[in-house]
């Protein structure tokens, strides 16, 4: 039999050591932290945090988030594995009744609703937001990277004139609570992307050159098929060298007309969508960091197991 939820004492018998654990409640929301992959990596970083990815706990060991194919949810497993991951598990306060929440998640998963913004294009939205000290290198990897991100929102908004139903909130979990009324509502304060616009920073950030940047026309990238996971990696050495180097160098027109590409796209996808362009632009980092109602309780480990739909 499958255990899926370890007691304090079953883990000091099989003498491991680890941090008190409490037991999640169904509607707690996992902020996982970043992992190994580069595009995990860099979402981290472009958020000045440690995460990258959220899910919600749906029943005894079993959680619904999004992934690659659309919502899911799937078995886990607390209390560390070869396959676990590390996730701070928040829980929203004042508590409230868990019911409409599962029936929230329950409504995408029965329809079979793809989750339509891809980690692509998250990452390419903080991007755009975040003070970048400059190089020729970060330049040429991040017009790519905002390009392939144009391309996806493209393919959304297509979308989404024959599937109205789909979801392109840019986090599940928080159109999960969104969907449950006001007393569900995740309060975000001082947000990752608002802060960024505020206050003096080092670098150049994107977002200040947008309202003089010119039209973007999207073009097929030269390098044709281009590995995203690789051209992260790229850009995530990049932007470390050139935080070191500290070089001065305005961005190349072409980037900043292809950032206001991007971000004239996540406007469209918005109105498409009928939803408020905030909802696209909340992270990972936003649920863990400047949620006002959101408690972390713990840090646990978790490790996924099996898909059930």
């Amino acid at each position: 039999m499958l255990i899926t939820w370890e007691s304090e004492t079953e883990l000091m018998l099989r003498g491991r050591s680890f941090a008190v654990m409490h037991t999640p409640n169904l509607g707690d929301i996992l902020i996982f932290k970043a992992d190994d992959k580069w595009i995990s990596k860099l979402i981290a970083w472009g958020t000045f945090s440690d995460v990258s990815h959220a899910a919600m706990i749906y029943a005894d060991g079993q959680m619904v988030e999004m992934g690659l194919d659309g919502i899911m949810d799937c078995k886990i497993r607390l209390g560390g594995g070869a396959a676990s991951e590390t996730a701070y598990q928040m829980r929203l306060t004042p508590a409230r009744d868990a019911a409409p929440l599962i029936r929230a998640a329950n409504r995408y998963l029965d329809a079979k609703i793809r989750y339509d913004i891809p980690a692509l294009v998250l990452l390419g939205v903080a991007l755009i937001y975040r003070h970048l000290h400059p190089s020729t290198r970060v330049y040429h990897l991040l017009e790519q990277l905002l390009t392939l991100a144009c391309m996806e929102i493209d393919k959304l908004i297509a979308k989404l004139l024959g599937h109205p139903d789909a979801m392109v909130c840019s986090q599940f979990v928080y159109q999960v609570y969104q969907d449950c009324g006001d007393a569900y509502q995740i309060n975000i304060h001082d947000g990752v992307l608002q802060a960024q616009a505020s206050g003096a920073a080092d670098g150049v950030r994107l977002m200040d050159f947008i309202p003089q940047a010119g039209a973007f026309t999207l073009a097929p990238l030269a390098a044709g098929n281009i590995n995203v996971e690789t051209l992260c990696h790229e850009l995530y050495d990049a932007v470390h060298e050139a935080q070191a180097a500290r070089e001065t160098l305005p961005p190349p027109c072409t980037l900043t007309s292809t950032a206001r590409g991007l971000y004239e796209r996540m406007t469209d996808l918005a109105k498409a969508a009928g939803i408020p362009l905030e909802a696209l632009r909340v992270m990972p980092a936003d649920l863990a960091y400047h949620a006002d109602n959101l408690q972390r309780v713990s840090e646990i480990e978790v490790e996924r197991l099996e898909r059930v739909r």
